[in-house]
């Protein structure tokens, strides 16, 4: 056991710490000393300046050790969790009775518990939320995110929901909560593009149980990333208010082509105002850098291809990555329609992931057709 001696070495050096990692799985830290730094300590906090605290536990046990670091200080919390953990409500609670976040993560495989919204009511400060947990679309969350009056950042996982669940996630978001519209009080909609026409849409997208587009929740969003099917995305990104400035998807690939076309309309009409980062990426990473096509793919001119010309007007967008490579065949044409509806383009990144096997030949991709046919003072792409 320390002595004072110990301690006071020790407690000069905790000062100075502003974030630590801890993973249980890693079995790097004896997990005989968290009951000493508890028990033991001549301080109430070990880490008193501790602001950043990220926790990877596999065990209910490993979950409770991280409370002793919950100081009243802590403003980032990224916690990762395993199946089972009956405790979390009591963690939750534990941590919003003595902190209150500016950032706050939870990465689960099991339920949230029913309690989670009315546990974390207190946390009404954060700025960036992230949930990846079964249950994270219950009605009940997102009331209370659209509540958050800060809330600038928010990172949702859609895969495997029904459109369904997709839309629940809104129901109890009433206009005094959250909603915003050109009519409500207090709208910062100018309601230039709330009035949409989703009849295409409709054909493939069960947008509303009810029948009536709803539109405006979240308007204090600036950050949104989705992952999940790309019918899934749409679904949730035609409720939102028209305000969010960075967009980072992560879908199936390649998608169906009619949930492609949905998404690229969704996000050109709804989000068109405001929208200046767009990454569209693979929610499966590629395995050894190559392309598992078929020969033919390039070589069969009728191949299935994804085109951009979906995407219309993009006027504020300065950063444009696609990164679909199982889906997505880049020509000329995509080239110069993307120069043509995104006239402040700045950074464009086409597939920068992708290798294509050493006996075929990419696709032939030139900046020909912008110099011949789009005004130079119209092209100010600046990384290709």
């Amino acid at each position: 056991m320390p002595v004072d001696a110990d301690w006071k070495d020790l407690l000069v050096y905790a000062d100075r710490v502003k974030k630590i990692t801890y993973e249980e799985g890693a079995h790097n830290v004896p997990t005989s000393i968290f009951p000493v730094f508890e028990g033991r300590c001549p301080r109430q906090w070990i880490l008193p300046n501790l602001t950043h605290l990220v926790w990877k536990c596999d065990t209910p046990a490993g979950l409770d050790r991280g409370k002793i670091f919950l100081n009243t200080g802590l403003q980032s919390l990224t916690l990762e969790i395993g199946h089972k953990f009956s405790n979390l409500s009591d963690f939750l609670a534990v941590l919003s009775t003595r902190t209150r976040l500016n950032s706050f993560s939870l990465t689960g495989l099991g339920q949230l518990p029913e309690d989670f919204s009315r546990v974390m009511a207190h946390q009404d400060l954060l700025e960036k939320v992230s949930i990846v947990a079964p249950g994270a679309l219950n009605a009940k969350v997102g009331k209370w995110i659209s509540e958050l009056p800060e809330l600038r950042s928010l990172s949702l996982d859609l895969t495997g929901q029904s459109m369904s669940n997709v839309e629940g996630f809104f129901d109890e978001i009433a206009s005094a909560s959250g909603w915003s519209t050109p009519d409500s009080e207090g709208s910062r909609d100018s309601g230039v593009f709330s009035e949409l026409d989703f009849t295409e849409i409709k054909k493939t997208t069960a947008f509303s149980r009810s029948g009536e587009t709803r539109r405006g929740a979240c308007p204090q969003l600036r950050q949104l990333h989705l992952s999940g099917q790309a019918g899934n995305v749409v679904t949730f990104l035609k409720q939102l208010a028209g305000h969010i400035h960075t967009l980072e998807l992560a879908i199936e690939d390649p998608p169906e082509e009619h949930d492609w076309q949905d998404l690229c309309t969704v996000i050109c009409e709804k989000l068109s105002g405001s929208l200046r980062s767009l990454r569209i990426l693979s929610a499966a990473p590629l395995k050894q850098m190559e392309l598992p096509r078929s020969p033919g793919r390039f070589q069969d001119p009728s191949a299935r291809r994804l085109p951009l010309s979906y995407f219309s007007a993009l006027p504020r967008l300065i950063e444009f990555e696609v990164d679909l490579p199982e889906s997505i065949v880049f020509d000329n044409a995509d080239i110069a329609h993307l120069a043509t509806i995104c006239p402040a383009i700045e950074v464009l990144k086409l597939c920068p992931q992708a290798r294509w096997p050493a006996n075929l030949a990419p696709p032939s991709v030139t900046l020909v057709c912008l110099f011949n046919d789009i005004a130079p003072s119209h092209l100010l792409m600046t990384h290709v």
